[in-house]
């Protein structure tokens, strides 16, 4: 992963930062391949998010998926990462023709990442598909932000969340 996709992935949970009392913090790069929450590691645990390069094994149609492990009495997260479907499609951040936005599409799974579902809204973030190519929803629509802010409630301060990104 280069800087341009170390950037669009920071600027994407900053959004989601800036728009709730939820603070994710960018915790460095890793060369961490997998995937999952690993109990007997505890909280050193790593959140990644990382591109799919050689095998894809969701549906070859899928941009991207969140894998979140939370608690069902608390709702508490526990381990989240997001992996970008780098098999079957091409990624930039830069709006290239052909290409998809790294940023517009962890942009959506971060929300995920924070515990939002799918919007009916077409123009928020949460909306279920993007465009090919789109870069819209780099920014939250207001439906976006409302969920954040029932989730974890107007910006005063902050709790943090780690996130790390595969190189």
């Amino acid at each position: 992963v280069g800087a341009g996709e170390v950037e669009a992935i920071r600027a994407s949970f900053d959004a989601w930062s800036r728009a709730a009392k939820v603070e994710l913090t960018f915790s460095g790069t890793t060369n961490r391949a997998d995937t999952g929450y690993d109990p007997r590691q505890g909280s050193a645990n790593e959140n990644v998010v990382r591109f799919a390069r050689t095998k894809w094994e969701a549906d070859r149609a899928t941009l991207a998926v969140t894998f979140t492990l939370y608690e069902t009495t608390s709702g508490k997260v526990i381990s989240s990462d997001i992996v970008l479907n780098a098999v079957n499609y091409r990624w930039t951040t830069t709006g290239e023709a052909g290409m998809e936005d790294v940023q517009n599409t962890v942009a959506h799974e971060a929300g995920h990442f924070i515990g939002l579902g799918h919007s009916d809204v077409r123009e928020a973030t949460m909306f279920p598909s993007a465009s090919h190519g789109e870069t819209a929803k780099r920014t939250l629509d207001v439906d976006d932000v409302d969920g954040a802010t029932a989730l974890y409630g107007v910006r005063t301060d902050a709790a943090s969340v780690g996130l790390a990104s595969q190189p």
